[in-house]
Parts: structure tokens; sequence; C-alpha cells
């Protein structure tokens, strides 16, 4: 066994993914945070406009954003750590960048049953229920979190409703409620072709 996980772990890291997010996101490793050619096309940016905590959406939705769930190998059932978390890089006309000494939680406002918010790396459960909070970071914030949905089914759909609000020195406002949708969906032909790739190699080292 430790040698298949070994065989696993090179097959992915060859492609480019870190294992261990590939396994936590169901196929796909979005966890460059630090990286300079990171996409953050998908995250959520937050910042800050007279006071008040506010968000600019992947998509440039107003209200609402919409995700897709793939299949979890290493959890059953579906999952993703998109949309991530982002701290706004630079003032914008209707939204500011984080002041120093703001720390930034999110507040679980409605979460449809089946839909859980777990640490993406330790998997230690951070939201399930409404009135839930969990921590997002400082005023540069990047963060990821996995959204797992155990017993979903393919094309089932989740809704969660957020809001920020600031633990911190800043004391900013709580932000607007937002939505996320997300829905079960097919994994990508590629990942399919790495998981037959990935069995082949191992039946080729027995």
């Amino acid at each position: 066994m430790k040698h298949a996980t070994t065989t696993l772990t090179a097959l992915t890291m060859s492609l480019g993914f870190s294992a261990g997010a590939v396994l936590a996101n169901g196929g796909h490793d979005h966890d460059h945070d630090h990286d300079h050619d990171h996409d953050h096309h998908a995250d959520i940016e937050i910042g800050q406009f007279e006071g008040t905590l506010g968000f600019d959406l992947p998509g440039h939705g107003h209200d609402h954003v919409h995700a897709d769930m793939h299949p979890n190998a290493l959890l059953g059932g579906f999952s993703t750590i998109d949309p991530g978390f982002d701290a706004l890089a630079h003032d914008e006309d209707d939204l500011h960048v984080l002041g120093e000494g703001a720390e930034i939680w999110a507040r679980v406002i409605g979460i449809d049953d089946g839909l859980f918010i777990h640490h993406r790396t330790t998997f230690d459960l951070l939201a399930s229920a409404t009135g839930d909070e969990f921590f997002l970071g400082g005023h540069d914030l990047h963060t990821h979190v996995l959204f797992h949905a155990p017993d979903a089914s393919l094309g089932d759909e989740f809704d969660l409703e957020l809001e920020f609000f600031d633990a911190g020195t800043t004391g900013y406002g709580e932000s607007p409620v937002f939505e996320i949708e997300f829905t079960a969906v097919p994994e990508p032909a590629s990942l399919a072709l790495l998981g037959v790739g990935g069995l082949m190699l191992l039946r080729r080292r027995r």
C-alpha cells in the first residue's frame, strides 16, 4: 500500500498536482496560495468602503456566485475548494484594501442540509449550520476551505449564504450577505485519464 501511494503521489506531482490537494478537492489542485502564477479568477476579493466590508465576486456577480463540486475520491461525495477568499490587492472606485489590524471572519447566514465546510488540509469541520463562523485571515488574507457534500449525487445543488465581519482593531461593519450556489458535476475528462493512467502504472509495478 505504501508503494502504491508513493507511485500515485509521484504521478500526480509529475503532472503538476499536489497529491493531498487533488484528493481533498476531488481532483483539482488550486492551492498555490503564494505562487505568483496562481489564477485567482475563482476567488472572492474582500475589501472595505467607508468603514464597511464589501466584496468582488467571481464573474462580477452582484450577490451570488456559482461553483462546481467534483467527485472526491478520498472523502466520498462531491467537493471543491473554490471559491477561495482573497484580500483586495488594489483600491478600486467602490472598494478599498483592508487596513492592518483587520481580522476577517465568515458567518453562515444560511446553508442547505448536507453541505459542510472543512479546513482544507486537516479536514476539521469549520461550519455546517446557520450561525457558524470561521476565520479567514488578516488584512492580507488568502484562504481556501473545503466545501463538501458527502451524500451528494450527480446534479444535486446546494446553496450557502455568507457574510463577512471584522473582529480586529479596524472595526469594519459587516458585509452584505451573498450566496454561493454549488452543483455536483462529473469529473473532467483530463482527470479521468489521470486516474486510468495511475491504475495502469500501478499494475505494471506489481
